[in-house]
């Protein structure tokens, strides 16, 4: 089933928001999403992006490139971090 958005007659890559930010689509709330499928669709988005940068740095450990900077970045961002 395709999530229907906020916004239909903007771009499908971009969206201006209140204050002049602009939105991704992917920012753009669902109408027909809760809000725990919401917070389950950013944690599988995030975990996305986190296993996309371990094959980035992988990519460029191979090639050669200096990654320990890298690493260390990608360590210290995936680890939890205290509530406030």
């Amino acid at each position: 089933m395709q999530a229907s958005v906020t916004w239909k007659s903007k771009p499908d890559y971009l969206h201006r928001a209140k204050g002049g930010r602009n939105l991704l689509l992917s920012e753009v709330v669902r109408r027909d999403e809760s809000q725990l499928e919401q917070v389950q669709r950013h944690v599988r988005k995030g975990r996305e992006h986190i296993t996309r940068r371990h094959q980035i740095i992988a990519e460029f450990k191979a090639k050669g490139f200096p990654t320990d900077e890298a690493e260390e970045m990608l360590k210290n961002s995936s680890r939890p971090s205290a509530p406030a």
